[in-house]
């Protein structure tokens, strides 16, 4: 396997055997990775399923059964430092106790890893889960007292060093300006294709929508908003910004909240309006008494103030559904305008009368709630971070190794072996899945040699020229180099070092200059680990950093085999011709011929010796009469001799 770099698979589409689902496929590169993953955790996996896949991002979360029981395995699609900043909210709100699926901690004690340029977490299956009633207002009530008890959970959280945040508490007029522009091109649009029937319908219409969104935003200008985000990201928490049905399931004790890649900051009460008008938008009709016992729901697990009540009250009165539902008309105006736009706006417009006289009588329930206490409070300046105990760095599995895939793990309770299930859509899939590739790498099916030795740390930035020219191929950079130190140079062995193979395990995010990196003894809010853990060495003289020194990252590197060292060599070999065959293709150029000058050594600064002094008195004396007796020659240009 090559360096594979997981992303988007939905353009395999038409390689893929007729009838396939995107939503239930992932390439065999990526199982590959996933076998890989799960080698790194202190489990013995007996079959996967595959739950749902993002082919359109590069995400999938698999069910393992395990002998420690059932669990979720995910590869979180975003940017690294993206996902390192949901990782260390979930995390946080498991210390809070929230009922959010706590972290398995891997053979390093860490919370996630790192491969194929993807973080990968693996995390508890909360049994059993269902979804609430969509049909009665008890199971929106629970779903709201749900939400309200993960926002107050998510008050204070601060990410880990390295994550880059996510924040949308500003973003509020930005937000709103966006659709109000883009409500202008849905009449553009439309009256390009004035033609077609419908659009006469949405010209008619569309100024009524363009007026409500204006006046709606004048309103938002003048409200408390400015003075509510002076209280700062910390003080708001997060807002899940994905909260549904299927998000937030009844399980032991209450709501669960589950998938949190996506959360942000945010003033977090925007999950509830979009819960709101969400729901009134499926029942096709604006019900008081739902969106009151919703919204009394919340209040009781996380207390709203009038100021609050006001701004949920504005989100609520924008025209977000109309925007949600039309925007489809900018990808394909055509088919758009033909096939699709009458029955959704006829929705639309059904409900238009029942929500205003649903909003006119629920804004007289703000004096129902306290006044707001923070009108006074200054605004935030700017962002920091203090993180007293931040996330255990990961393991990074290095790309482009080709590792045996995992064989599947015999339990005592079993008395067969067991075959591992990829997907319930693809029970008769073998073990040897057939490699689908893009029409580009039908030849790169040849193995690569791994080549990680102790000798070649350096080795990882400049990979061997051994791809297709044709692909447009950008190799994952990681953020910086660990530092790397021979086994004489520790002394005290991690954990579980008997596992390392092939492998060289590198941390993904590094602390910043001059902040030293913490290594609590345990993980964060994790199970407790067994007796042969590194928590027995924390007391000895030498696993404690001196005082006012940063402490290194000591990781532990094998003895180079045999075997590798005969690898090694056929790699430098193959290095040398492959140079070698790119210099004698190169141009090559006039060579000048340059005097190479002698480094001036610098001493320590300090009194001259006597010999020193003594030569550069001659220096001057040589250099004065020089200096007055010489005296340029000029010759007229006719007097010069050939």
């Amino acid at each position: 396997m090559e360096n594979y770099l997981i992303g988007p698979w939905d353009h395999l589409t038409n390689t893929l055997p007729p009838g396939t689902v995107l939503e239930q496929y992932v390439p065999p590169e990526l199982e590959k990775i996933a076998y890989q993953v799960m080698e790194q955790y202190e489990m013995l996996v007996f079959d996967m399923l595959l739950i749902t896949s993002k082919p359109d991002k590069g995400g999938a979360i698999w069910r393992i059964n395990t002998d420690h029981g059932p669990r979720s395995l995910k590869v979180l699609h975003r940017d690294p430092k993206r996902s390192l900043f949901s990782i260390g909210a979930q995390q946080y709100m498991v210390e809070q106790g929230a009922k959010v699926p706590a972290f398995i901690p891997n053979k390093e004690n860490t919370l996630y890893v790192e491969a194929g340029g993807k973080l990968w977490i693996v995390t508890e299956w909360i049994e059993p889960l269902q979804q609430v009633s969509k049909i009665d207002l008890e199971g929106a009530v629970a779903l709201c007292y749900g939400l309200g008890e993960f926002h107050k959970h998510s008050q204070g959280y601060t990410p880990p060093w390295g994550a880059a945040k996510s924040s949308r508490l500003y973003g509020w007029s930005n937000y709103y300006e966006k659709i109000m522009a883009k409500i202008g091109w849905f009449e553009d649009i439309a009256t390009v294709y004035r033609e077609t029937p419908s659009s006469e319908r949405l010209l008619s219409v569309i100024d009524e929508f363009k007026k409500q969104a204006q006046d709606i935003f004048t309103r938002f200008q003048a409200s408390p908003y400015f003075t509510m985000i002076g209280k700062g990201e910390q003080y708001w928490g997060l807002a899940h910004q994905d909260y549904g049905w299927s998000n937030g399931q009844m399980g032991p004790g209450g709501i669960w909240v589950i998938d949190l890649d996506g959360v942000a900051y945010d003033l977090p009460f925007r999950d509830l309006r979009k819960l709101i008008t969400s729901t009134m938008d499926d029942m096709g009709n604006w019900d008081l008494n739902w969106i009151r016992g919703m919204i009394g729901a919340y209040h009781e697990a996380n207390p709203i103030d009038q100021d609050m009540f006001e701004l949920l009250w504005i989100d609520m009165a924008f025209p977000n559904e109309f925007y949600k539902h039309i925007k489809e008309i900018v990808f394909d105006p055509n088919l758009f305008l033909q096939h699709e736009l009458e029955p959704i706006l006829a929705r639309v417009l059904a409900t238009e009368s029942s929500k205003w006289q649903a909003l006119s009588e629920l804004e007289q329930d703000k004096a129902l709630y306290l006044p707001a206490q923070y009108s006074t409070e200054e605004i935030e300046s700017k962002w920091e971070v203090v993180r007293k105990a931040p996330v255990r760095q990961g393991i990074k599995l290095p790309v482009g190794i080709d590792i045996p895939q995992m064989p599947w793990a015999p339990s005592e309770k079993q008395g067969q072996e067991l075959i591992p299930v990829f997907d319930a859509d693809f029970a008769h899939q073998q073990q040897e899945a057939i490699p689908v590739f893009d029409t580009d790498f039908a030849h790169q099916q040849l193995e690569a040699i791994p080549v990680f030795d102790a000798d070649f740390a350096h080795q990882q930035q400049e990979a061997i020229p051994v791809f297709d020219t044709d692909v447009d191929y950008q190799p994952y950079t990681p953020l910086s180099n660990p530092i790397y130190l021979s086994d004489s140079d520790t002394s005290t062995t991690p954990a579980h070092s008997d596992h390392f193979g092939l492998f060289t395990h590198a941390p993904l995010i590094y602390e910043p200059a001059g902040v030293p990196i913490m290594h609590p003894p345990a993980a964060i809010g994790t199970q407790d680990l067994s007796a042969n853990t590194v928590a027995q060495a924390d007391n000895s003289a030498a696993a404690q950093p001196p005082a006012n020194a940063p402490e290194r990252i000591v990781l532990q590197i094998p003895k180079p085999s045999r075997l590798k060292k005969k690898v090694k060599k056929v790699v430098v070999k193959t290095k040398r011709k492959t140079r070698k065959k790119q210099l004698q293709s190169r141009p090559v150029a006039k060579l000048k011929i340059v005097k190479k000058l002698k480094k001036t050594t610098v001493k320590k600064a300090g009194q001259p010796s006597p010999v020193t002094k003594k030569k550069i008195e001659v220096k001057k004396k040589q250099a004065i009469p020089l200096k007055s007796s010489i005296k340029p020659v000029y010759k007229p240009r006719s007097q010069k001799t050939a």
